[in-house]
């Protein structure tokens, strides 16, 4: 638009290739460095939950012996977990975890986004200096 409604009798050509090779590769790579934590925390949630697709579908295609999944139960009240409720609880442990990495990674990014809005002269000085009680609050005089 700026282009087709400039003043200027030879605009400048317009190097699509070249701005594209200077924006593309940092937003690419920030888009992959970001997606690394989610991505090896949802792994790491899988193979707690579901490795046994994985690892040991020969001997093991249920799960019942999976890890530390066989002797827990769906709640406190249970004295031994039913081992055909395993996919019930898989599945709510999955979301718990999912939800809980949501969390986190929200927190984080709100964290990296939101300036810090104290000053550096605040950082330097000794903890409790800006507490009314350990100096001399001085008002103005007209």
């Amino acid at each position: 638009v700026t282009r087709l409604t400039t003043n200027l009798e030879n605009p400048p050509p317009l190097r699509l290739y070249g701005f594209l090779s200077i924006i593309i590769p940092p937003a690419f790579l920030g888009f992959i460095l970001g997606l690394i934590p989610v991505s090896v925390a949802t792994a790491a949630v899988f193979w707690l939950l579901k490795g046994f697709s994985v690892f040991t579908l020969e001997t093991d295609p249920t799960g019942r012996n999976w890890l530390f999944l066989p002797s827990l139960s769906l709640q406190y009240s249970d004295a031994r977990g039913d081992p055909d409720d395993l996919f019930i609880s898989q599945q709510g442990r999955a979301g718990l975890s999912f939800v809980t990495i949501g969390i986190v990674s929200m927190y984080y990014t709100a964290k990296a986004f939101v300036p810090d809005r104290t000053s550096s002269a605040q950082h330097d000085m000794p903890r409790g200096y800006y507490d009314l009680g350990a100096r001399e609050v001085n008002s103005w005089k007209r």
